[in-house]
């Protein structure tokens, strides 16, 4: 899940991993261009990824969460 969405400044991811693994998440525009990544560690069962989107301009984007067993996106309106 992710909230609060739409997101003024800081966005919370909450996801739950089948096994520990490095995933990758990624954040692109309307356009599909890549404004925010960054690789993270999941441990197995609950993760929560802050990500402070307060530098980005108002618009719809899209937040993916890719690794070997999980692959996952949403779409986020930035306020």
């Amino acid at each position: 899940s992710v909230h609060p969405n739409p997101v003024i400044s800081n966005v919370t991811v909450e996801l739950n991993a089948v096994v520990a693994e490095q995933a990758n998440w990624e954040l692109t525009d309307i356009a599909g261009k890549t404004v925010l990544q960054h690789a993270v560690i999941l441990t197995k069962g609950k993760n929560v990824i802050n990500i402070n989107l307060s530098k980005m301009p108002t618009g719809i984007y899209y937040l993916k969460v890719a690794g070997n067993n999980i692959n996952q996106a949403i779409k986020l309106q930035k306020l």
